[in-house]
C-alpha cells in the first residue's frame, strides 16, 4: 500500500470515526431530551399532588373547625335558628356525640345532635343551610324527620339532625381512640 492511499485510509477511518461519534452524541442527546421532558411531567403530576394534599389539609384543619367546640356549636344553633326566624321552644336540644377517630388517620370527627320541634320542612332546610354555610367544614351527616302523632296536616315536623365537622386528633388525649 502507498503512501497517500494509507493517508486516506486514515482520512476515511477518522471521518468514520468521527461520524459515529457525532451519531452516538446525537442518539444521546435525544434521550437525553426525552428522560427531562418525561421528568418534567412527573414533577408537574407530583406538584398537582402537593396541591391536592395541602388544600386537603388546610380544609381539615381550618383553625374555625379545631374551636368549634360542642358549647360553640350549641351557641351557633341558637344563631342559626334565629336568622331563619325559628321560635326559640323549636330549638329542642343540642347534644355533642364522643368524637370518633376515621379509620387510622390522624383526625376525628366530631358529631352534633341537633333536636328541632314543630318547624316546617322549609325551616329546616333553611336551618341546615345557614348552620353549615357560617361554619366551614360542618356538614348535616344525618337527619330524621318524624310528624306529631296528633298532627293531620303535616306541615310541622320534628327533625333530628346530625352536624359534624373533621378535626386534628388532639396527641395529648388521643380522642376517638
Amino acid at each position: 500500500m502507498t503512501q497517500s492511499a494509507r493517508q486516506v485510509l486514515q482520512i476515511v477511518v477518522i471521518a468514520a470515526a468521527l461520524l459515529l461519534g457525532v451519531s452516538l452524541s446525537f442518539q444521546y442527546l435525544r434521550q437525553s431530551k426525552n428522560a427531562a421532558a418525561r421528568a418534567a411531567e412527573d414533577m408537574a403530576q407530583a406538584q398537582q399532588f402537593c396541591d391536592q394534599i395541602e388544600a386537603i389539609q388546610i380544609r381539615l384543619a381550618l383553625p374555625g373547625d379545631r374551636e368549634l367546640e360542642a358549647a360553640d356549636l350549641a351557641q351557633k344553633s341558637q344563631e342559626a335558628a334565629s336568622k331563619v326566624n325559628l321560635p326559640a321552644a323549636s330549638l329542642l336540644q343540642t347534644n355533642p356525640q364522643p368524637a370518633r377517630r376515621i379509620g387510622e388517620t390522624a383526625y376525628q370527627e366530631i358529631s352534633t345532635q341537633v333536636t328541632l320541634g314543630n318547624v316546617t320542612l322549609k325551616q329546616v332546610i333553611e336551618f341546615m343551610h345557614t348552620i353549615t354555610s357560617a361554619n366551614a367544614g360542618l356538614q348535616v351527616r344525618s337527619i330524621e324527620l318524624q310528624a306529631p302523632a296528633e298532627q293531620e296536616t303535616g306541615e310541622q315536623w320534628t327533625a333530628q339532625l346530625v352536624l359534624g365537622h373533621v378535626t386534628p386528633v388532639s396527641t395529648a388525649t388521643g380522642a376517638g381512640e
